[in-house]
């Protein structure tokens, strides 16, 4: 199936995906990162870096989700719709990212690693339906 050239529908909808996996790719590899701190040193309350950890991966997540968001719909002359499209982006990063929980505390970091690895596929996937869709 092929996608009509300049389908703002079909342009929006795989720039908030390919947004949104882009952050949930970034939050999930920052918890990937603390689980391999944390089974590789212990978790100690005087030197836990957890919280500076996954406050940044969830910052960086959330501005790269809405900037790749907002990049891929550069075509969109509307400011507004194309923030709206980049605000949707960088809630459902925080969502996605949310999904991560239960593959950690089922499958631990190679179940983290694993979804991460389906997030970036996804992502790349919406990112050239995105490019497509221009």
């Amino acid at each position: 199936m092929t996608v009509a050239a300049r389908d703002p529908v079909v342009l929006a909808l795989a720039s908030i995906s390919a947004g949104a996996a882009a952050g949930a790719v970034v939050i999930t590899g920052g918890l990937v990162a603390l689980r391999s701190v944390q089974a590789e040193r212990g978790v100690s309350p005087e030197d836990d870096i957890g919280f500076g950890l996954l406050s940044a991966a969830l910052l960086i997540g959330i501005a790269l989700g809405a900037g790749h968001a907002w990049r891929l719909t550069w075509v969109i002359e509307d400011v507004w719709r194309r923030g709206l499209t980049a605000g949707v982006a960088a809630v459902l990063a925080c969502v996605l990212a949310g999904v991560a929980v239960p593959a950690d505390l089922v499958a631990g970091r190679m179940g983290l690693a694993a979804y991460a690895m389906v997030l970036l596929a996804s992502g790349l996937w919406a990112t050239r339906r995105a490019r497509l869709a221009t």
